[in-house]
Order: C-alpha cells, then sequence, then structure tokens
C-alpha cells in the first residue's frame, strides 16, 4: 500500500507470473501423493515438460522486467522470498502426504505469492 504507483503495478505483474510458474516446478520435483481414481477432474500423469518449463520461465521473466527496470534488487528479494516459503510448503508436504495433490500447488502458488510480495516491498521501502 505505500509503494509508488509504478512500483506497484510492476510488483503486482510480475508476482501474478512467476507465483503461478511455483506450482510447475514443484511438480517437477515431487510425485503426485493423491488418489487418482477419487478425481473429480483427470490428473495429468507427466510433470511438465522442458520446453513447457522453458516457455514458463520465458513468460515469468518477461513480466518481471518492468519490475527490473525500477529494482533488479527487488525481483531477486521477491524471488527468494517466494523461494524460500514454496520449498518450505513443499518439504512440508512431503514429509506429512509423500508429495503434492491440487491443494497443495495451490498452497504453493499463495505463499511463493507472499514471499515474493513482503520481498519485493521489502526493498522498493
Amino acid at each position: 500500500a505505500v509503494l509508488a504507483p509504478r512500483a506497484g503495478v510492476a510488483v503486482l505483474i510480475a508476482v501474478h507470473a512467476a507465483a503461478r510458474a511455483a506450482p510447475a516446478v514443484v511438480m517437477t520435483k515431487l510425485t503426485y501423493s493423491g488418489d487418482v481414481a477419487a478425481m473429480i477432474v483427470p490428473y495429468i500423469q507427466s510433470a511438465p515438460r522442458a520446453d513447457e518449463l522453458l516457455l514458463i520461465l520465458v513468460v515469468t521473466a518477461a513480466a518481471a522486467v518492468p519490475l527490473a527496470l525500477l529494482s533488479v534488487g527487488s525481483v531477486a528479494a521477491g524471488l527468494l522470498g517466494g523461494a524460500a516459503l514454496m520449498a518450505a510448503l513443499a518439504m512440508w508436504a512431503r514429509r506429512l502426504i509423500g508429495g503434492y495433490t491440487g491443494d497443495v500447488l495451490g498452497g504453493i502458488e499463495q505463499v511463493f505469492e507472499i514471499g515474493f510480495l513482503l520481498g519485493a516491498a521489502a526493498v522498493l521501502n
């Protein structure tokens, strides 16, 4: 709320893209631990392919350009903050349920977003 409007818009664009990429990263590192037979939505049996991950990375990097033009440090701090919370939740899910479910991936997106916003805001203020 205390960021300049230009910085606030740049942070929101970057965090939106980066947070949506975070679950794809977790899907490559953990296995699905839910009940496939009980799913309402069909389960994709494989993690994102390398070319899909590259596309995700390119789109995320492009979305971070406006923020990087204001402050490269805010992008770095945001990514570090988001990655730290994402890793913590992923490790917790692996320990408790042996992998991820759709709810875990949703939680990953949310905690990454929180960490990114906190990290970027800390540098921009």
